[in-house]
């Protein structure tokens, strides 16, 4: 029940967090194929907690790119997310 005057908190999914700017097709074209898999797979399902989970692989290899897929998960960006790994995986693999 929203109350006359009273403000809903806004959400804008459509612009990712500042750090997520260094989440590029390019770099994650970097990770190994088994790895943009599975985060296209966690996308592609809505799974938060395997995507985590993959990005705390991600995070010994390269804690920016990290970072900043953490902040798009969080703001359950996940059809960018899709969109990113599948721009990587036309680029080419390691």
């Amino acid at each position: 029940i929203v109350r006359s005057g009273a403000e809903l908190p806004l959400v804008n999914h459509a612009r990712p967090a500042p750090a997520a700017s260094v989440v590029t097709a390019e770099r994650l074209a970097t990770l190994t194929p088994d790895i943009r898999v599975r985060l296209k797979d966690a996308a592609v399902r809505g799974s938060v907690q395997d995507a985590s989970r993959t990005i705390g692989e991600i995070r010994v290899l390269d804690p920016a790119l990290a970072e900043g897929l953490e902040q798009l998960v969080a703001s359950l960006a996940l059809d960018e997310l899709l969109k990113l790994v599948e721009r990587a995986d036309e680029k080419g693999t390691v």
